[in-house]
Order: C-alpha cells, then structure tokens, then sequence
C-alpha cells in the first residue's frame, strides 16, 4: 500500500456550462446518466483498480433544542460531542470503521444520546438499500442509483457546473431525482456527477414521509460531498446530517435536533487490484477501549464559539436539500397532523395579568376541517375588563413557498417596538408590583398573510388588514404600588399592509454568526380628527463573533415614521425598558425617528454547579456580559417625557443555569437612574 495524501475537491466556482431547457423528467438524457451512475457504483473498484483505502475522520455531533417558530427563535445547543475515526475499505466493498477517540461536553442536562451509526461516516454514497438512526428513521430505502432504483425514480438533468479541484475543472451535471409515486417511501433529492466518468461527485438527499419510520422526524437531510483522491478516485471528503424532531404542547412546538458534521481526510490508497472475496468479521462500526477514547489528543476545546455558532446557524446546503424536494415534489414534507388539538401559541395565553386586564385566562383549539388546512381558535377573558379577547387563523399550505392565513381577531395589541421582557415575568411583576411592561391598544382586524418564501438568503411575508384601533383604560389593581397609564391612543378605522423579512441566524465567514429582521408598514386612516396616512419602518439586527476567550454581541434596532404632520400615538417608536433602554423608564422614548444600540462582551467564568439527580449537574460556570448601550430618540411625541438626541447607560448581565435565567444591573448616564432586572433568557421569551 502506497501512502498518499488526498486531493480534494474544493468548490472554487458553480458555473453554467451551457444553458440547459427548463427541467424534465426522464428524458433520454438523464436517464442514460443515471444508468451510466449506478452501473458505476455496482463496481467502485472498477477499472481504475482501486484495491483500498484508509483515512481518517473527525466530525462533531450535536444536540440542540428549539421552541416556537423556527423562524424567529434560533435553537439552543445542549449537548456537542467530538468524534474521531478511522475509516478502511477494501475491495469487494468492504468496509470498517473504529472510533479511537470521543470526548463531549453537555451544556444542559439531560438523558441525551445518540444512535450507534451517528458515531461513523457514510462510504460508497450508500450502500444499495439505505439505512439511517440503526433502521429506526429510515430503512431499506431503495437508493436512486442502484439497479431497482433506476425503475422506481424519475430523473432530471437540472444544471451544469464546473467544479475546481485544484489542478483542472471538472464538468459536473445535476441530476434530481424523485419517487415515480408521490407516496412512496423513497428518497427525493439531486446527485452532481461527473460529466465524463457519472461518478457521485456531491449527493443530496431526504426522504419521503412514507419513508420515515419515525413519525416525529420532520426533516430529515444528508448531504454527502466527496473529494478528488489522487486524480482518479472520489472519495469521502464532507458530510452533514440535520434529524429534527418535534413534538407539539398547547400548539407550541417543541424541537430536538440533531447535527453532524464530519471531514475526512490523510488518505492511504493501494492501487494495485485485488480481489479478496473474504467477507469482514464483526459489525463495521467498533468504539476502541473507554480509557483509549478518553486518551486520544483533540486540537483545541470541545466547543469553541465558532463551531458553536455554526451548529446553531445549521448548513445552508441541508436547508436548500429540503427545499429543492418540496419543490420537486409540488408539497411540503411534513408529518400528518392530528385531526383536533389543544392550541395556545405561548404559554401566557393560559393565564396573564396586565394592568388592562388584570387577570385573564385563555383557551384555544387547533382542528383540520379538511386536507391539510387548519382553523385555529384562541380566547381570553380578562376579569377586570370584563371583555372577551380572540383570534381565529385559518391556515392553507400552499405547493411552493409558504401558507396562507387568514385572520379575524379582537385582542389588545402591544404598540411597542421591543418586547422588553417574558409575558410570564411580565404577569408577576404586574401583579404583585405595578409593573406591567406591555402597551395595550384594542384592536379588531380582519385580514390576511401570505409567507412568500425565500428570496436573497431571507424569509419575506406579506401582511394586510383592514382594522380598528380604540384606547384602553387602567381597570386592574396590583398587590402593591400603581400602574402606569396606558398609551393614550387615539380611535382610528381603516387599512394597513406590511412586507416583513427575516432570517433567524446565519454564519458571517468562519467565526461570526448574524440575525436579521425588518418590516416596512403603510397604513391609511380615519380618525375623529380626519384621514391619517403614513409610513413605518424598523430594522433589527444582531451580530456576533468571538474575541480571546469570549465573544462581542450587538444588537442594533432602528424604527422611524412619517405622517404629514399628523401621527397617530399608537404609531410612535416606542423605546425604553430593559432590553431597548436599560437604566431609563419604561417607554421614555417615543419619537417619530428611535434607535438603540447595545455592544456586549460574553465569557464564560467559573460558578456553582448545580446538581439535578439522576440528570447530572448543570456545569459549574455562567456567563458574564458587561456591556455599553445607547439610545437615539428624535421628534418628541407630545404625550413623552421631553427627551431629545443621545442617552447611554452602562451595565452587566449575567447568565446562570446555561442561559435559563439572566440578570442584569445598569444605569442610565442621561437623567436615567439604577436597573434591576431579572428574567427568564430570551430564547425561552416566544413561548411564554
């Protein structure tokens, strides 16, 4: 065997070779490619002469929970685990491969482990029959390059590109393919090979809900890249497998996910054929000794905040797996519903306190009066207000991008532009100390929004009513202290539509991650004093990236208003609280142009653990985050108090328990005074 290091293949460049026609399944082309691919992998020794190979594979396994909508909430990584593996095959397509080291941190306890092939790599582009999580996700799933799968997929030739792997460029064609039967439990994906020899260059795939064993599974994807070896072989290079499931509480929907990511690199090729018949003794994937696996010399910590914030952020080409095979197959991919269920979108919609309502409780139902639409009926009724609170959804999927709701509804809208801190902390300290940090206006609307889909990396939606808004009124009484009058709002009827953009979190090259939200909202009223119209528009984004032993977070929000001269006050930017102004009153700021800015440094920093049984022990550490913020306030709204320009105020959190509580001490530096707060962590915000 001759030692060799490998060449792989990196994408430089993606291409177009030549336009090709709009995609179409089964024409001759594409199913002379993928006879051509599968008669390739019957023979991956083939002429070439491949006899075997060694390499060696690290990879990292991750956990990670995620309520409320994955569109907004980013999850929260529980558990990583580093890999290490040496990995052989010999021809005829046998294979072995031994875990000689694994190390894990758990950043959350909990019972939490992992199917014994997530610890190995995936050889050969799968085996002819594919098999995922030990059989229990998916099994005996026929492979689209194989000699029955020819006959129970379609194929189309969908692009061509040119791959750089450092000394030539090699011609690649996308070929997708999916069930010839919708239902079929199959795979759905595309494979780029190789335009002269039809080897598996890249293969994407996920599967069918017929095909998932596991009912709770709702996305399941791998991506499989391989690299050039020696000029002459593709072999294993990169992998990626994304398993989320969910499960469903009060119409809060409840994630585990799990992420695995692996290099393959140092290989060993023997070239010279061989044909050994013998068959390999004992199960392919083997873990050395424990003391062996704890031995093994890792590079670096287990979790630095790089690789933390990239298996948060999750592979950009997992996503764009799932979407290409809803596209493919007309529908989305998801798990059949139950027909009715308890619905509450978060937890305070059971029982709240504010200083409108005082105490109210909630109720809702989710059902599915036919296909896939679903009605949603949520109320509350407040016992200081003697009114009765509601919105009904009524949800249509659509084929391709996102669905349709339509809403009816009467509920007091929060006119704030940051909540300031959890509903459910919110509801105890307006009980029991006067402190109600929302600003309840009444509104009734009827109209509709429609999720547009993906476009330049985010997520667009549109939004329109026609609405009422009328004031509310102070009814409820706390333990102790007086509640703050409410926004003096000003009645008005008419029309409002708003084109919303987010994306929850992604990767800035290496080390950074980003998140990004934005609206911008036309509104056209009438009001006792005449016709109001106007513009509004906000901007939030927040940044992070690592620095020493820590890393910098900021969080920037911009939101401004026109009108004519005439606003209404329930249009105002509305700033001021622990999260937009720390250190200031609850909605000091109200202008017709706010913003604020906050620059935090976060470390972690030795604590007490905290013991939890059978469950083990929280780690003894919590994160310290000093930080400066400033906000900007212009055009003073007459019912504010007079404040104009520039207000910074300093401060210090600190996060405890992984991020499950956070309190934080400020002072504002401009006629503000001292802040204490203390809250749940935002991640947990949505859902309650």
């Amino acid at each position: 065997m001759i030692r060799r290091r490998a060449a792989a293949a990196l994408v430089a460049a993606a291409v177009a070779a030549a336009p090709l026609p709009a995609q179409a399944w089964d024409v001759p082309e594409a199913v002379a490619l993928a006879e051509r691919a599968a008669r390739r992998r019957a023979d991956p020794e083939g002429a070439l002469g491949l006899a075997a190979w060694r390499a060696k594979a690290r990879g990292t396994l991750a956990f990670l929970g995620q309520f409320g909508d994955t569109a907004l909430m980013p999850p929260l990584l529980v558990k990583a685990a580093q890999v290490a593996v040496d990995v052989s095959w010999r021809a005829p397509g046998i294979s072995r491969q031994v875990v000689v080291g694994l190390r894990d941190t758990a950043l959350f306890p909990g019972d939490i482990g992992y199917y014994r092939d997530r610890y190995g790599i995936v050889q050969g582009n799968f085996p002819d029959r594919i098999r995922l999580g030990e059989g229990r996700d998916v099994s005996d799933i026929v492979h689209p390059f194989s000699s029955a799968g020819l006959a129970r997929y379609r194929f189309a030739v969908v692009d061509s590109q040119f791959l750089s792997t450092g000394r030539a460029r090699i011609a690649v064609l996308r070929v997708a393919f999916r069930p010839r039967l919708d239902d079929d439990a199959l795979a759905v994906g595309a494979a780029y090979l190789d335009r002269e020899s039809a080897e598996i260059v890249r293969l994407e795939l996920t599967f069918t809900p017929a095909a998932i064993l596991d009912k709770r599974i709702e996305r399941l994807s791998v991506v499989l890249e391989n690299g050039l070896v020696e000029g002459k072989w593709w072999l294993p290079r990169r992998q990626e497998l994304d398993v989320q499931r969910v499960a469903t509480w009060l119409d809060v929907p409840a994630r585990g996910i799990v992420r695995g990511r692996w290099e393959i690199a140092d290989y060993e090729v023997a070239e010279r054929p061989r044909r050994d018949t013998a068959k390999a003794a004992g199960p392919e994937l083997v873990f050395a000794a424990p003391e062996s696996l704890r031995a093994y010399a890792f590079d670096g910590p287990v979790l630095d905040p790089a690789r933390a914030n990239a298996l948060v952020a999750g592979a950009e080409a997992v996503r764009d797996v799932r979407k290409a095979a809803e596209e493919a197959l007309l529908r989305r991919l998801v798990p059949p519903q139950p027909r009715a269920r308890a619905a509450m979108p978060r937890l305070s919609e059971l029982v709240r306190v504010t200083r409108a309502e005082g105490l109210a409780f909630g109720a809702g139902v989710a059902v599915r009066p036919a296909g896939t639409a679903t009605l949603r009926l949520v109320g509350r009724y407040g016992l200081a207000d003697r009114q009765a609170k509601g919105t009904a959804t009524f949800t249509i999927p659509l084929p391709v991008g996102g669905p349709v709701d339509l809403v009816a509804s009467r509920d007091y809208a929060d006119a704030g532009d940051v909540v300031e801190r959890s509903l459910a902390v919110n509801s105890l300290a307006a009980q029991e100390f006067g402190q109600d940090m929302t600003q309840p206006v009444d509104v009734r609307r009827v109209g509709a929004r429609l999720v547009l889909g993906r476009w330049a990396g985010l997520r667009w939606s549109l939004d329109g009513a026609a609405e009422r808004h009328d004031p509310v009124r102070v009814l409820a009484t706390p333990v102790r202290g007086s509640y703050n009058p409410t926004l003096p709002a000003v009645r008005a009827e008419g029309v409002r539509a708003s084109l919303r953009l987010e994306r929850p979190s992604w990767m800035i090259g290496e080390r950074g991650s980003a998140a990004l939200r934005g609206e911008s909202r036309g509104l056209w009223f009438d009001t006792p004093s005449g016709r109001v119209t106007g513009w509004r528009g906000s901007v939030a984004a927040d940044l992070r990236w690592p620095l020493g032993d820590g890393f910098v977070a900021t969080s920037l929000y911009v939101g401004a208003v026109t009108g004519g001269g005439r606003l209404l006050p329930q249009q105002r930017v509305l700033l001021g609280g622990p999260v937009s102004g720390p250190g200031y009153g609850f909605h000091t700021f109200a202008g017709t142009t706010a913003a604020f800015q906050r620059i935090e440094y976060r470390r972690d920093v030795t604590f007490a653990p905290l013991p939890l049984a059978r469950y083990g022990r929280v780690p003894g550490r919590m994160t310290l985050a000093p930080y400066a913020h400033a906000v900007f306030v212009d055009g003073q709204a007459p019912f504010a108090p007079r404040r104009q320009g520039w207000y910074p105020s300093l401060g210090v959190g600190g996060e405890f328990f992984m991020g499950l509580m956070r309190v934080d001490v400020a002072r504002g530096l401009r006629g503000g005074g001292w802040m204490l707060g203390v809250d749940v962590g935002r991640v947990f915000w949505g859902i309650l």
